[in-house]
């Protein structure tokens, strides 16, 4: 087996996160781990601090949870929303006493994925699920003064992401875009 970026050659185990899901690293080692997430409208955030050996992601899948703008994070499936997940990532971080810029962001997915690109602006109908998704968390980014590192979204094609939190590689793959009609 080839070694990665550490020099390791065993395999990892391996965790795929579901959509509503979180995976957490609160110090440090950093498991050593590769956490796979498929993305379409949702959105992937990606929350780390090597010094504290913090990694965590989410996998979102809708804006806001009934309660809006006016959720403390308490709701019963919090890594659902996009509001309430990052709240929630945040807590764990500011809790060890990070903020700000200490804490690196790297967001994915938000795509577009039942209409062809650009549709929207087109016809003027509301945002897709996908970039009200993209457009909250980077609202929510910058509000949180936190250091954006990475941001791949929108677009009409899913993605495949890698996380491997004892590195803080990531990989990110486009997916064939597949149309036609399924019976």
């Amino acid at each position: 087996m080839k070694p990665d970026v550490l020099g390791n050659t065993e395999p990892l185990p391996v965790f795929f996160l579901k959509p509503g899901q979180l995976f957490l690293n609160k110090h440090k080692p950093v498991q050593r781990v590769k956490i796979i997430t498929i993305l379409g409208s949702c959105i992937s955030l990606i929350l780390t601090n090597e010094k504290r050996g913090m990694a965590a992601m989410c996998h979102a899948f809708l804006p806001y949870c009934p309660a809006g703008e006016n959720c403390r994070g308490n709701c019963q499936t919090p890594y659902k929303y996009v509001h309430c997940a990052l709240q929630n990532m945040l807590h764990f971080f500011y809790k060890r006493g990070l903020r700000g810029k200490e804490i690196k962001v790297r967001l994915y997915g938000g795509s577009d994925m039942f209409v062809p690109d650009g549709e929207y602006e087109k016809t003027g109908k509301n945002p897709s699920v996908g970039r009200q998704n993209s457009e909250l968390a980077l609202t929510r980014i910058r509000a949180a003064d936190l250091c954006l590192t990475d941001c791949e979204t929108g677009g009409v094609s899913g993605r495949r992401i890698l996380f491997f939190p004892h590195s803080g590689e990531i990989q990110v793959r486009r997916l064939k875009r597949i149309t036609g009609e399924v019976y």
